[in-house]
């Protein structure tokens, strides 16, 4: 008997176990593990980034804001100007307990101040002038020209501008490239009574704004100038501990300020180092226009003496040796004020041009000097007998 096979049977068989999947191998399966691993750990790594990229920024941001906090908390260049209206002088320490902050604090309070302008020496900060003499050096070598010009008294009514762009005008022709100005470049305020009706300008910034607006700025020409520490100019110093000098030449770059009161600069680079002393000196003139000239060289020790003396302050203009010193009274650049006309001074109005000549040794051989006089007509105008 023929055995008879399902064929229907035999192809379901077939069908079911085609469609089932083979079980994956110890390979396969290690692969698997290892990919899920490495997505797992590349997501990880991207969230760890992104995480630390927003705590660094709010980190950053709360550092600024920590700054602007700390700023904002710190006594600044105010709080110093209210204590140095008290006191006369402050040092880092008074400064650091008076605001209750560290003497870092302080220390960058007097760097800030003193880039202001203020008068900040050895640490403190004082409305007094220093007690040391300022000194350069500016060789020449053995022929040496220069123009003096001082108390121009810019800010003034009867301050002469016009004809300081004259005296400017006359160093640029001769070949000036220096000129010395022993002080009263600006008239400041409250030196004397009544001077508030002769000034055009007031307050610091306003005052060193219109002088180096008005002052002559002649290419290859630079003026040193030193400050009064006690008229004019020296009022800002006594008042505010503020140094005119020193924010005019932040101002005016081409105007060298040198110190307060005087400075001496060396002229020769040699061993007996001749030195030519602006001054800008206190009190008044006296009935001989020499006599003041007398009494302060005569107040100097012989190794003190300088071998040129240039002295501003007191209007006048004369040269005379005093004790082997050869001596410039430098004139003005200011008309006589009531001030002036009250008490009968005098004012010689113009500028000089020097000559000197100096020895290989730094001996004083030769002085020539050119004194550039200006009158006054009877109308009160400007008139001189030469040329520009």
């Amino acid at each position: 008997m023929v055995k008879r096979i399902d064929k229907s049977k035999k192809r379901t068989t077939r069908q079911t176990t085609a469609g089932k999947k083979k079980p994956p191998t110890l390979e396969t399966f290690a692969d698997g593990q290892t990919t899920a691993r490495f997505v797992e750990h590349q997501d990880l790594a991207r969230r760890n980034r992104t995480l630390k990229s927003t705590v660094t920024s709010q980190e950053k941001e709360l550092v600024l804001l920590r700054n602007r906090l700390e700023e904002h908390e710190r006594p600044g260049v105010v709080e110093v100007e209210a204590l140095l209206a008290k006191r006369k002088t402050l040092s880092r320490e008074e400064i650091a307990q008076a605001l209750s902050a560290s003497l870092e604090v302080a220390d960058d309070l007097l760097r800030d101040m003193a880039q202001r302008g203020y008068n900040v020496h050895d640490g403190v900060l004082s409305r007094f002038s220093p007690t040391h003499r300022a000194s350069v050096e500016h060789f020449f070598g053995p022929e040496v020209r220069f123009g003096i010009l001082s108390d121009t008294h810019i800010g003034n009514h009867h301050s002469m501008t016009e004809e300081l762009h004259e005296a400017y005008a006359v160093f640029k022709r001769e070949g000036i490239e220096n000129v010395y100005c022993p002080g009263n470049l600006l008239d400041g305020e409250k030196t004397y009574r009544g001077q508030e009706y002769e000034i055009n300008v007031m307050g610091v910034d306003n005052v060193v704004a219109n002088l180096a607006r008005l002052w002559p700025q002649v290419k290859g020409i630079t003026t040193h100038h030193v400050a009064s520490s006690t008229c004019h100019e020296g009022y800002y110093l006594k008042s505010a501990g503020i140094l005119v000098g020193k924010l005019i030449e932040y101002a005016r770059p081409d105007m060298k300020y040198l110190g307060l009161d005087e400075a001496d600069i060396i002229l020769h680079d040699s061993e007996a180092r001749p030195t030519l002393r602006i001054i800008h000196p206190g009190g008044g003139s006296s009935y001989a226009v020499s006599y003041r000239p007398q009494k302060i060289v005569e107040s100097y020790s012989g190794a003190e003496k300088p071998t040129i003396l240039v002295i501003g302050h007191y209007h006048k203009a004369m040269f005379v040796d005093i004790r082997n010193v050869a001596t410039f009274q430098a004139g003005c650049m200011e008309r006589q004020t009531p001030f002036m006309r009250k008490r009968a001074l005098e004012a010689h109005l113009g500028f000089w041009i020097v000559e000197l000549r100096f020895t290989e040794e730094g001996s004083l051989r030769r002085i020539r000097s050119e004194w550039f006089k200006y009158y006054l007509g009877r109308e009160g105008q400007v008139l001189r007998s030469w040329s520009v």
